[in-house]
């Protein structure tokens, strides 16, 4: 049975329902996650996501989908296969996204132990080469 929220929501700006679009904590790690490597299987998630669940990334995907960020495209196959890409219009969030990371290292200090492996090898907002190298010794490399 589907979930059916009580209210609709509704969005006074747009800016609020681009972050509740990719604002959430697994939307914008998929959206990375696929930037760097696709297409993407659905246990390439699970893989690549320590922590994320199956119905969250199920959710996930389908409001991304429903969103036209990604698309999922199911071949003919035995066994069956299905990958998730981004769109055009996901290309865009990627940029966007990198845009606002920018901002956010400008003005708040970065936490390299706490980040996600593909965002300390960022092109976009390099880590310092010291930072980096120590870091890369103690990762697992899930991401690269």
């Amino acid at each position: 049975m589907a979930y059916h929220p009580k209210y609709e929501k509704k969005f006074s700006t747009p800016f609020e329902h681009g972050l509740e679009l990719f604002g959430g904590k697994w939307s914008s790690r998929i959206i990375g996650i696929l930037h760097l490597k696709e297409p993407l299987r659905y246990s390439d998630f699970k893989d690549l996501l320590p922590g994320l669940t199956d119905p969250v990334l199920s959710n996930n995907l389908k409001k991304l989908i429903r969103e036209e960020i990604i698309v999922r495209t199911q071949y003919d196959e035995i066994p069956p296969r299905v990958e998730y890409r981004l769109t055009t219009k996901g290309w865009e969030l990627v940029y966007l996204c990198q845009q606002i990371c920018s901002w956010c290292c400008k003005y708040y200090p970065r936490e390299p132990e706490n980040e996600f492996p593909y965002c300390r090898n960022c092109e976009v907002n390099p880590l310092p080469d010291d930072v980096r190298t120590s870091e890369s010794e103690n990762t697992d490399r899930n991401y690269e």
